[in-house]
């Protein structure tokens, strides 16, 4: 082992050991910790009620002080997060939190599944300065974004604004009001531009992978038919199937293959397998396991892609 791995794998031990601290200490003031979250020794937390979910990574030097903290599985708070107020914070599944971005909890903050909030940006459930008894307006109201949201960087979003599920925010813009689902906006203040639905694509799913995993030196395609991709990733095959693929599921070796599936019609066939597999029909987007190498690298090129999974414990 060189020096550098070495060095590598003492910060790694000394991180888990404060991350063991860190959650053994949150657990004996009666807070509810999931499986696999790490919780940096820099951070800190403190309210009456606390639960966080399986798979989270809160990062460095973040600040929570509120009233109830709720977040659910897979979400990633990133360093220097200033989360405080008097009121509560519900966080829920796979949602990721940027650098530096400021949450005033002096009401009520409700952030959906699946939302991305980039760094540096600030949300306020308060108004307030000039005093309220020379007839200065005084305002208090709570803030929701819902279900795949997506708030960019350096956004400002002031108290009683809704942020409906499917919404874009463009960099910088400045969120007075609240707009229908699926919007596009952008601007200061937001202005709406356009529906979200008109940016997607309707390429086929398969083609779509296809052009991401081409990208990679270390993912090689080796076969390609109707329904599926057959890939040679790092020391594992990979299987991209989708709908009702002309391939032989029995075929496929469980103990070497990583399968990756989309609205697959006879999807129960993994199930009691010891396939490792990421479903990625909307109304799953599970993984079953994560201890192979090559599958958490895999989950880690998908979410650069902005595909997000939960693990399924079950």
């Amino acid at each position: 082992m060189t020096l550098v791995s070495k060095i590598i794998k003492l910060v790694e031990v000394k991180d888990s050991f404060g991350s063991f601290l860190m959650k053994s200490f949150l657990r004996m003031s009666g807070a509810k910790i999931g499986r696999n979250t790490y919780i940096s020794f820099s951070s800190r937390i403190a309210a009456r009620r606390v639960v966080i979910g399986n798979d989270c990574r809160i990062l460095s030097h973040v600040k929570i002080k509120t009233s109830s903290f709720e977040l659910g599985n897979g979400c990633i708070l990133s360093e220097q997060g200033y989360y405080t107020g008097k009121s509560s914070l519900q966080i829920g599944n796979k949602t990721y939190i940027g650098k530096k971005v400021r949450i005033n909890v002096s009401d009520e903050v409700k952030i959906g599944n699946d939302v991305g909030i980039g760094e540096n940006t600030t949300i306020w459930t308060h108004g307030y300065f000039p005093p309220a008894d020379e007839g200065f307006p005084v305002t208090y109201k709570p803030v929701a974004i819902h279900d795949g949201a997506w708030v960019s960087t350096n956004i400002i979003i002031l108290p009683g604004v809704v942020i409906n599920a499917g919404t874009i925010i463009g960099a910088g813009a400045v969120v007075t009001k609240t707009f229908p689902d699926n919007s596009l906006i952008a601007g200061n203040p937001a202005k709406l531009l356009k529906s979200t639905d008109t940016i997607k694509s309707d390429r086929d799913f398969l083609e779509i992978m296809r052009d991401i995993f081409d990208q990679y030196d270390f993912c090689k395609l080796i076969e390609q038919g109707q329904g599926f991709l057959k890939y040679q990733y790092r020391n594992s095959l990979m299987y991209v199937l989708q709908g009702d693929p002309d391939l032989d599921f029995a075929s496929i070796d469980q103990r070497k293959s990583i399968v990756i599936i989309k609205n697959l019609r006879n999807r129960d066939f993994f199930v009691d397998k010891e396939f490792d597999w990421i479903d990625l029909s909307m109304d799953k987007r599970l993984v079953r396991n994560t201890k192979n190498k090559d599958l958490k690298s895999t989950l880690s090129l998908l979410r650069e892609w902005g595909i997000r999974v939960e693990v399924d414990y079950e």
